[in-house]
């Protein structure tokens, strides 16, 4: 939208394509590699291997950040959308993480030992300089091919309406199936919905950093967090946001003839579904022992009887617009304090159960202790959700007018 004023104006497409690449350098972000790497570069690679050596390295880590820079600006208008390419960087990554840890094979080696030989042959250098360069005239080319806005805007995938269409068993279980299809048709079309839905996918493979480590053997309360983290990812990175999800559209929700009860339970099941398929797609963990999967279990359990409800509640306290069209990476829109706030009591939560409980008895009867915990909340979760219906009735002018762009 950014050469939209400049369209109908006697300014040649090269320029507006020279504008938007030059403004898309002048970022902080392009500068993270320099202020990570040149503090090292003082004070470890210049006394070790001089001046030369150290510039030239500094040089060609920031010119290798500046060709992925370009190189993600031909991702996001050409791949970012294809399922299939997500499945393969994700896979490729965990395949990566689990071979290194276990093999010698780390597909970053080569990359490593380019940058060691930049220190022995400073001239080497000029790659990542020519990749960039080289990068820089790809994007502009795109551009200038692609200028109109119907063009380089994103257009429809028509895969999305397949993937609803699937889903269309829903809308025949009444009102609340019929408002979680619509709910999951928004997670699906928009960036930032689906960018939490890719980023909770891929933190599935957080589990792999703790279980099966003997370092860990000491802290194993730590294992309760691990379960409630994993099984609640989506849930917790969605329902913070639960009200922002539909700015601008809050009063036709209210003006529709529809019992705010009814919408509240609709979502409640439509996060509870996100735990019960985090959960089942971490049943595989248990290849590490049952330990790993009963701290699944019963975070699961936390999840859906308090940590749900409670999230439902807390995120009616000042909630913020957000613009679904824009990513989620670096992406703080809609974030306050409540947010912030919110994640002590959903993850500290669990071990005002465990920790008693465990100095009492150990660490399975704490474990034991958080699920049943998680059990009885699920039981009066009705009620928990009336009271929240009630709350938000008592505040949904205030709600609309705070969701308002």
């Amino acid at each position: 939208m950014d050469v939209e004023p400049y369209l109908n104006l006697p300014i040649k497409k090269g320029k507006i394509a020279g504008f938007l690449l030059g403004k898309s350098l002048i970022s902080v972000y392009n500068l993270i590699s320099l202020i990570l790497v040149v503090p090292f570069a003082v004070s470890v690679v210049t006394p070790e291997l001089g001046a030369l050596a150290a510039s030239a390295w500094v040089l060609a880590i920031f010119f290798t950040s500046i060709a992925i820079h370009f190189f993600n600006i031909l991702f996001k208008k050409k791949l970012e959308n294809m399922i299939w390419v997500w499945i393969v960087i994700l896979g490729v990554a965990g395949a990566n993480y689990v071979l290194s840890l276990y093999t010698s094979i780390d597909f970053l080696a080569p990359l490593a030992k380019a940058l060691v030989a930049i220190t022995e042959m400073p001239l080497l250098a000029i790659v990542p300089l020519v990749a960039s360069i080289s990068l820089y005239f790809i994007n502009y080319r795109f551009i200038t091919q692609n200028l109109y806005l119907e063009e380089i805007g994103e257009k429809s995938n028509d895969n999305v309406e397949n993937y609803s269409d699937r889903l269309s068993f829903l809308g025949n279980n009444g009102v609340s199936g019929a408002i979680i299809l619509q709910e999951i048709k928004m997670i699906i079309r928009h960036k930032r919905t689906r960018s939490v839905l890719f980023l909770s996918l891929f933190f599935l493979l957080y589990g792999l950093m703790f279980f099966g480590r003997d370092q860990y053997n000491d802290m194993r309360g730590f294992f309760v967090f691990v379960g409630i983290f994993m099984s609640g990812l989506f849930s917790i990175n969605y329902g913070q946001f639960l009200w922002s999800w539909n700015t601008n559209q809050m009063d036709f929700f209210f003006t529709r003839p529809l019992g705010i009860e009814t919408w509240i339970k609709a979502r409640y099941k439509l996060v509870m579904s996100s735990v019960v398929l985090a959960t089942i797609l971490s049943i595989p963990y248990v290849y590490f022992g049952w330990e790993a999967l009963a701290v699944i279990l019963a975070g699961s359990l936390y999840n859906a009887g308090i940590n749900i409800p409670l999230m439902m509640r807390l995120s009616l306290w000042g909630p913020k617009p957000i613009d679904l069209n824009k990513g989620a990476f670096m992406n703080y829109q809609g974030t306050g304090a409540a947010q912030w706030v919110m994640g002590l009591p959903l993850f500290l939560g669990p071990f005002v159960f465990y920790t008693p409980v465990y100095f009492i008895l150990g660490h399975w009867e704490g474990v034991i202790a958080v699920a049943i915990a998680g059990i009885i909340g699920y039981i009066f979760k009705d009620y928990f959700l009336k009271k929240i219906a009630e709350k938000l009735s008592e505040e949904k002018y205030r709600l609309i007018h705070q969701l308002t762009l």
